[in-house]
C-alpha cells in the first residue's frame, strides 16, 4: 500500500496566527489497554477537526506485556490498526519502557523516523 499526506507550509506573516492541531497520546497498546477505542476515537476526532500531526509518547502497543520478548505479530495487528490516521497524517513517536526489548529493537527497524540521518 501507498500512503499519503501534507505536512504545513511555513505560514506566511498574513496567517501566522493559524490553528494548528496536534494529537498527543501515550499508552496506547492493541488488546491492553484498549487500543481499538483509543484509535476509534482519535480517527472520530480527526474527521471532526483535522490534525496537523499526531505525537504518540511511548508504550505504543505492549508487543512485550508480561513476556521477555517482544511478539512481532502485535506490532502488526497495531500498526494495522493505526494505519487509518498514521497513513494519512503526520505521525510522529517517542519510546517508552514497554519498546526495550532487544535494546528497541522492534521500534528501531520498524519506523524511519528523522533524525541525524535527516
Amino acid at each position: 500500500k501507498e500512503f499519503h499526506f501534507k505536512t504545513r507550509k511555513t505560514p506566511s506573516k498574513a496567517v501566522q496566527m493559524e490553528k494548528t492541531v496536534f494529537a498527543v497520546y501515550g499508552d496506547m497498546g492493541t488488546y491492553i489497554p484498549m487500543g481499538w477505542a483509543v484509535t476509534d476515537q482519535l480517527v472520530d476526532d480527526n474527521k471532526k477537526e483535522q490534525f496537523d500531526m499526531v505525537m504518540h509518547v511511548g508504550d505504543v502497543c505492549y508487543a512485550g506485556t508480561g513476556s521477555t520478548d517482544a511478539i512481532q505479530v502485535i506490532w502488526d495487528i497495531w500498526e494495522n490498526l493505526v494505519e487509518p490516521l498514521a497513513g494519512y497524517v503526520p505521525y510522529m513517536f517517542a519510546v517508552g519502557n514497554h519498546e526495550h526489548y532487544y535494546n528497541f529493537t522492534a521500534y528501531r527497524n520498524r519506523f524511519d523516523l528523522p533524525g541525524k540521518q535527516s
